[in-house]
């Protein structure tokens, strides 16, 4: 179907409207030349969410896709996959603790990192000197398609989601890893 946004000069703000809570009022989506989609059109969200919210999101939401490169411990990405939505992220940091091939889409990380940008920097001093891993957009599109296209195996990442959080999450298993320290 293709974003409108990519074929004129339109922006999210174009269809998305604060006033009704940062949706279209579509029920599926619109493409270039107002082609229509099959699935839902998403939210676009630029506010805080109270918990109640946040848990409803995650519950409705076809997947959680995060790219973040700085992150320790992806604590969204866990409490998606505690409510079987889909996870996809790149695999790095904390996240690769909970999140594997079997059980979420992963994207592997490139073998060279690069240094954290220097705005973020100049704005957070604490990432002075971080280097963080690097992937290919290229890839990350590949496996959002494939997690869109793929009924099965977004079935079965809604069933092994759960049981790696909880898992993880269990009293053996942090005990295990405090004593192993």
């Amino acid at each position: 179907v293709g974003h409108p946004a990519q074929a004129d000069d339109s922006n999210c703000a174009t269809c998305h409207q604060p006033q009704q809570a940062f949706t279209d009022g579509l029920p599926l989506a619109r493409g270039v030349d107002g082609a229509q989609g099959t699935r839902n059109t998403p939210t676009i969200l630029n506010r805080a969410l109270s918990e109640e919210q946040l848990w409803s999101l995650h519950r409705r939401a076809d997947a959680y896709v995060s790219l973040e490169r700085g992150k320790g411990w992806d604590i969204p990405a866990m409490e998606a996959m505690a409510l079987g939505t889909p996870a996809m992220a790149l695999a790095w940091g904390g996240i690769t603790e909970f999140m594997h091939e079997d059980n979420a889409l992963v994207i592997k990380p490139r073998d060279h990192l690069v240094s954290a940008d220097p705005a973020l920097v100049q704005n957070h001093a604490m990432y002075a000197g971080h280097r963080w891993s690097t992937y290919l957009p290229s890839e990350a599109a590949a496996a959002m398609r494939r997690l869109y296209e793929d009924g099965p195996l977004r079935e079965k990442l809604q069933r092994e989601g759960p049981a790696a959080v909880r898992k993880v999450s269990s009293g053996a298993h942090v005990a295990g890893l405090i004593r192993d320290r």
